[in-house]
């Protein structure tokens, strides 16, 4: 069951556990192709409390201990900011912030103002589809997660669950049928506002599995890495942007959601 690609992000990456004292650090990305006024910041900010004050919220419905501090930088540039085919543009980003880079700035708020843990989320002044960049198989490099403009806190709480390991649970239709028997549903399934025993499993909300989600890893256990890969490709069916979602395989040309 450990094998189930549902669980292959538990405890891997930079962002392993979502308890104890937590910085979310928010980078609002003024760019050419979209700039943040006061209105526009003060409505993100709104959803970035609604996100922190929920997600306590339900890490306390677990025993689970959890203080998130919410800390928002701007970077400002000239030039539009290319997510095309590299992580460059988060170097140019955060060059245009105090930090030259995710490293630098985590390294500051874990050893300087001691928090347990940091999760970087850029924030683009235009629509497009949200995502989530982790390094599972290797352990280091830099982990983001990417939210674009309009979006509520549903989508913020979806990327930041993947910043811990969470996988997505709505490629196909048989996996979706398999979270609303076994699981009730899921924040990482649809919009709902829950967290399903498997992400909290993966996310460290949990110590064990439930018998109800062991049922569900155990139906979907034959889905394997290639399987669940091709599967979103296919529900995509959009323009890709390259995003290391690398679990021990090479980088893939994929948009995650």
């Amino acid at each position: 069951m450990d094998n189930s690609i549902f669980l292959k992000g538990k405890n891997k990456g930079i962002n392993k556990e979502l308890r104890g004292n937590v910085a979310f650090c928010y980078i609002l990305v003024d760019e050419q192709a979209g700039r943040w006024s006061a209105a526009d910041e003060n409505a993100v900010v709104n959803t970035i409390r609604q996100t922190s004050s929920w997600l306590m919220q339900e890490a306390g419905k677990k025993n689970v201990t959890l203080n998130i501090r919410n800390f928002v930088f701007r970077s400002k540039s000239d030039v539009h900011v290319d997510l095309g085919m590299s992580n460059a543009w988060v170097k140019q980003v955060m060059q245009n912030t105090k930090y030259a880079s995710i490293t630098e700035l985590r390294n500051h708020f874990k050893n300087e103002k001691r928090f347990d843990d940091v999760a970087v989320i850029f924030l683009f002044r235009y629509e497009e589809r949200s995502f989530a960049s982790r390094q599972v198989a290797l352990g280091e490099g830099e982990e983001y997660a990417t939210v674009f403009y309009g979006e509520k806190c549903n989508t913020f709480i979806h990327e930041i669950c993947h910043l811990y390991g969470a996988c997505d649970l709505y490629y196909t239709d048989f996996v979706k049928e398999k979270v609303r028997r076994y699981l009730g549903g899921s924040i990482m399934c649809s919009n709902v506002l829950y967290v399903d025993d498997v992400t909290a499993y993966v996310i460290g909300w949990q110590k064990e599995l439930t018998d109800m989600a062991k049922a569900f890893l155990q139906e979907t256990m034959h889905i394997t890495e290639a399987e669940w890969y091709a599967a979103l490709v296919c529900y995509s069916m959009l323009p890709v942007i390259n995003i290391r979602e690398n679990f021990g395989m090479a980088s893939r040309k994929v948009r995650v959601c």
